[in-house]
């Protein structure tokens, strides 16, 4: 899977996230294209600038002047009435509802009352459409994203005056980090902070892998640093799924008969079966039973839990796993031949663990130690 990290120090805005993502992908042809699916009066346009002596693509969009406000609905119906694929169709409504949801806290009006104005303009549909064209090229990918850079003071825009950040993005981007600037400028726009959190709740301050493609955004904007959104393209050094964790503690059972549970649990499909000793109600010694299991219903596991244990309940939880790359290889050793698990880090840097089975057989077979075998597969490998 690909894994891009976005570098919004400088603020986000629509304008900077598709320049960045048009400059990774090379695909300023394949996205003008796609927008005359829109059927809209606009035209767009890319040009090469520098910012603060660094170079970057800059993306601006040309339509007749007009005073309409639109709703959510009038957005929609011009999303759908386009010839654009479904996918890009419902990522352009999903940014657009998360503007929508965060106006109607910001003014404590229903959703289907808020008048889009800024952002219900024809530059601003065409910055998120454009963002979702770009995203679904793309493909699937994960996204990690830099605090959200924010400056000081108010700016004036429809409903008046107001302290920076305006009150869209702080509903949009309440749970996310940010970096203020003494700077009276707007750094992150509502359109911005749609598409961001549109994609990703996962913040840390840098990616510490090296890229394989960069694309950098500029904004319209001079500030005293690079006014530019970098958007960096990694291949994710990490499988990732989702598994569920059965969690039982029990604090009236024989130990003996914990042996035999965890044998019926693997057979009925856990990935991994884990017992430790934990202090229950009434400061009762206990063990907390933990299972991991890939199934789905959980019925098989729920049955053999309730059947070779004396807990009465299960809490079930989802949750993530990242897990590195791996593979079996064959070692060629003066005992044999001794298969070992071969994980790749985030560096790159390989590591190498021969298999216990294949260091005991081996062992016995020569009548040496176990850690003659295992040090002598490392050291076969290493070479």
């Amino acid at each position: 899977m690909k894994l891009i990290y976005i570098d919004c120090a400088s603020g986000i805005s629509g304008d900077k996230f598709i320049a960045a993502m048009t400059d990774l992908l090379d695909a300023q042809d394949y996205l003008q294209s796609e927008l005359t699916k829109l059927h809209l009066e606009f035209s767009t346009e890319f040009t090469a600038v520098s910012k603060c002596e660094t170079e970057a693509l800059h993306f601006n969009v040309h339509f007749p002047k007009q005073d309409t406000h639109r709703y959510l609905n009038d957005i929609f119906n011009i999303i759908d009435a386009s010839t654009l694929s479904d996918a890009v169709k419902q990522l352009s409504k999903d940014i657009f509802l998360k503007i929508g949801e965060a106006e109607a806290k910001a003014h404590d009006v229903p959703i289907e009352k808020v008048h889009f104005h800024e952002v219900g303009a024809i530059d601003s549909i065409i910055d998120i459409v454009s963002a979702a064209v770009l995203l679904d090229k793309l493909g699937e990918a994960r996204f990690i994203a830099s605090p959200v850079g924010e400056g000081i003071g108010k700016v004036t825009y429809s409903h008046g005056e107001t302290l920076l950040p305006v009150p869209a993005v702080r509903h949009i981007l309440k749970d996310a980090p940010t970096k203020r600037y003494n700077l009276p400028s707007e750094m992150t726009t509502p359109t911005g902070a749609a598409i961001l959190a549109t994609i990703t709740d996962n913040f840390q301050v840098d990616c510490p892998f090296s890229p394989s493609n960069v694309g950098k955004g500029a904004g319209t904007k001079d500030f005293p640093f690079p006014n530019i959104l970098t958007i960096s393209l990694y291949q994710d050094p990490y499988e990732i799924d989702t598994i569920k964790q059965l969690t039982t503690t029990i604090d009236d059972m024989n130990p003996e008969f914990y042996q035999p549970l965890i044998t019926h649990l693997l057979a009925c499909g856990a990935i991994d079966v884990q017992i430790y000793p934990s202090i229950a109600k009434k400061h009762r010694h206990a063990t907390t039973l933990q299972i991991l299991s890939k199934q789905n219903p959980l019925d098989a596991l729920l049955d053999c839990i309730f059947k070779h244990s004396s807990t009465i309940g299960v809490r079930v939880t989802d949750i993530t796993r990242y897990l590195l790359k791996r593979e079996i290889r064959t070692i060629k050793t003066k005992y044999g031949d001794i298969r070992a698990k071969v994980v790749t880090l985030a560096s790159g840097e390989e590591r190498a663990t021969p298999e216990y089975e294949d260091c005991k057989k081996a062992a016995e077979k020569h009548d040496v130690s176990i850690l003659t075998i295992y040090d002598e597969a490392k050291l076969k490998y290493s070479r």
